[in-house]
């Protein structure tokens, strides 16, 4: 899927719902209020240095069987910007 900058950053407001937060700031990686989704857009994501162009991750994530009390993803959904 290709959208606009301004349409990934609306469909990722609609993902995580409201009191998401950016646990580090300055990292690009918003985490919805109760934990499960994450909408990631870091540098090397908006540059496109990987994953064949510029683009926004959407992230679900389940509990890491292999370390409890964290969370691993799930799902990674590449959305590519059109601009």
């Amino acid at each position: 899927m290709r959208v606009t900058s301004n349409k990934a950053l609306e469909l990722g407001e609609q993902f995580l719902g409201k009191g998401y937060k950016e646990v580090v700031s300055g990292s690009g990686r918003y985490v919805s209020a109760d934990g499960p989704r994450v909408f990631r857009m870091g540098t090397s994501d908006i540059t496109g240095a990987h994953a064949g162009g510029s683009h926004v991750n959407f992230e679900t994530l389940i509990p890491n069987p292999n370390k409890p009390g964290k969370m691993v993803v799930d799902k990674d959904l590449h959305i590519y910007l059109t601009e």
